[in-house]
């Protein structure tokens, strides 16, 4: 579905060498100093009017230095507020931590078969079979990471790393199969054990059932990093790339560039004409109505998103930095306590009843969450 590791980078330097998006003069770039007072359009009103952004922040109408009327955003003191009505309160806690093995730190990606046969992988593989996690035996050397996984059954099962590592799992055990490149594989997604598709540097391969290859050769610098299908003739794979980030879509004969360029580390859709991307850079979602992308949903202005999925239109999550977790009913989004501090970094859905949710803190301690509603 997708993966986040670059990302990292960019978000630190975002919020440590350059702006803070805390700021707002700061949320959509690095303006320069405002001018003199003088005749402007003002954004929100009255003045002192307050109200919730969505998630864990109050944004209070007051006047700017350069005279107009803009929203300030407060943020809640902790994770356990979220802003409900115009204030910052504590709001119950809808998720749990399991018990997982020490292996869970160097986990990126979730897939799942049913609420009782799900996988994570990363610097190694867990399993969870209704009743506990445990480790699965992957083969895997000290330099290999594991960034995504996907599967068609529980005994058809598809894990995809760095250095062109592929995995599968036949149910019984994990064994290697030859990709035919040396590239970084980040997301893999498939209508059908002999219909697979995988995101890398520069690359999307396709297996048919016996053999892997390369399927689209990108312009070099281009990295997709997610991938989401709702039919052999209907994928999505976004990423990010200079001078323009990958938007991609295949129709069943090729992969062709869409109009919309934005950066995307994550992909789920219910249909061809509702998919969601989100970047792990920005707040909010871009949208895909079957016509055109826009950027909808700016739940918090301090939250980035950086992994979304769900079962239906009328049920999806999107999770991200310093435990955010938002979601949407189908008219619109709610943010949850998700009770950690730690940033998520993937969530998969079973039901309305039954989501998991992957975090990690900055000393890569991990966290597995499973919804309780």
């Amino acid at each position: 579905m997708h993966s986040r590791s670059e990302f990292a980078t960019v978000l630190f330097t975002t919020l440590f060498l350059g702006c803070n998006p805390v700021n707002l003069d700061c949320l959509f770039g690095c303006p320069s100093p405002p001018g003199p007072p003088g005749p402007c359009s003002d954004v929100c009103s009255p003045e002192g009017s307050a109200e919730c952004d969505g998630n864990r922040a109050v944004q209070t109408c007051q006047r700017a230095a350069n005279g107009c009327l803009a929203p300030v955003y407060s943020q809640c003191a902790s994770a356990a507020q979220l802003c409900i009505g115009t204030a910052c309160a504590t709001a119950p806690v809808v998720w749990e931590a399991m018990t997982v093995p020490s292996v869970t730190g160097g986990l990126s990606g979730m897939w799942g078969y049913s609420g009782n046969d799900v996988f994570a992988v990363g610097e190694g593989i867990i399993h969870y079979d209704g009743m506990a996690w445990s480790t699965q035996a992957s083969g895997m050397s000290a330099n290999q990471y594991l960034s995504d996984v996907w599967g068609s059954s529980s005994t058809d099962v598809f894990a995809v790393g760095n250095g062109g590592t592929i995995l599968h799992y036949d149910g019984a055990e994990w064994t290697p199969q030859v990709s035919g490149t040396s590239k970084d594989l980040r997301a893999v997604w498939g209508s059908s054990s002999s219909d697979v598709f995988v995101a890398a540097d520069e690359l999307i391969l396709h297996y048919d059932g016996i053999a892997w290859s390369t399927m689209f050769a990108a312009a070099p610098g281009m990295s997709f990093l997610a991938l989401w299908g709702d039919s052999p003739s209907t994928i999505f794979a976004v990423g990010f790339g200079i001078p323009d980030p990958p938007v991609y879509r295949y129709d069943g004969a090729a992969w062709n560039p869409m109009d919309r360029k934005f950066l995307g580390s994550s992909l789920w859709g219910s249909s061809p004409v509702d998919v969601y991307a989100v970047d792990g850079y920005g707040p909010g979602a871009y949208h895909y109505d079957g016509h055109s992308w826009s950027h909808q949903y700016p739940v918090t202005p301090q939250r980035t998103y950086g992994a979304v999925s769900g079962t239906s239109a009328s049920n999806v999550f999107m999770v991200g930095e310093g435990g955010s977790v938002s979601h949407y009913d189908g008219s619109a989004w709610e943010a949850q306590n998700s009770g950690t501090d730690y940033d998520l970094v993937d969530v998969w859905v079973a039901s309305t009843t039954d989501v998991f949710i992957l975090g990690v803190s900055m000393t890569f301690e991990g966290t597995v969450l499973r919804y309780k509603p």
